[in-house]
């Protein structure tokens, strides 16, 4: 009796985790979906070349020795980054192991790319992604400016490029204070 019961509490607990976990892959493709919607309804200037801007608010800016990044309407935290001469749109992801360029990104670097040069693989909320690792000469963000940063290229499409870890950690620190990413050199 006691074993049915046992066995009847670890169905039930096994069931709520797999309905919790695909409640939290949905809300984590709700979100990233939230990120493209936003980041790509935002005007594109005239002048620009590069990503779009957010009009008539500075979204990063530079106090002393840290670089304050205000939060976009989504609440995250997006900053346009002049990457080897040209201004791609990043989402700052302090998540995400290493810089990761959308392949539009990688196009407008000049990266050309193979099949057979997508050799990096890596985990993701939503699934297994290749990545095509590159050296990226310059990246610079207000007054922080990085060389020969290590990123990779993704095969498959994405909404926005992200700003992770392997630029981030060359940083002298990096911290959320008041609601703003505060990133010090």
């Amino acid at each position: 009796m006691f074993r049915v019961f046992y066995m009847v509490v670890v169905m039930v607990a096994v069931g709520v985790a797999v309905v919790w976990s695909l409640d939290l892959g949905k809300k984590l493709t709700l979100a990233a979906v939230e990120i493209a919607r936003q980041t790509e309804s935002v005007p594109i200037s005239s002048q620009a070349q590069g990503p779009p801007s957010v009009p008539d608010v500075e979204q990063v800016v530079a106090y002393g020795e840290e670089v304050v990044i205000r939060p976009g309407p989504s609440g995250h935290f997006i900053a346009d980054v002049d990457v080897n001469g040209h201004e791609i749109r990043f989402l700052v992801d302090t998540g995400a192991s290493i810089v990761m360029l959308t392949p539009d990104d990688a196009e407008l670097l000049g990266f050309d790319l193979y099949d057979d040069d997508y050799s990096q693989v890596f985990q993701t909320p939503n699934g297994i992604l290749r990545g095509a690792p590159v050296i990226l000469d310059d990246v610079k963000i207000g007054p922080i400016a990085l060389s020969d940063v290590h990123a990779t290229v993704a095969e498959s499409p994405s909404a926005i490029s992200l700003l992770g870890l392997s630029f981030l950690r060359r940083l002298d620190g990096y911290e959320v204070r008041d609601g703003e990413l505060v990133l010090r050199w």
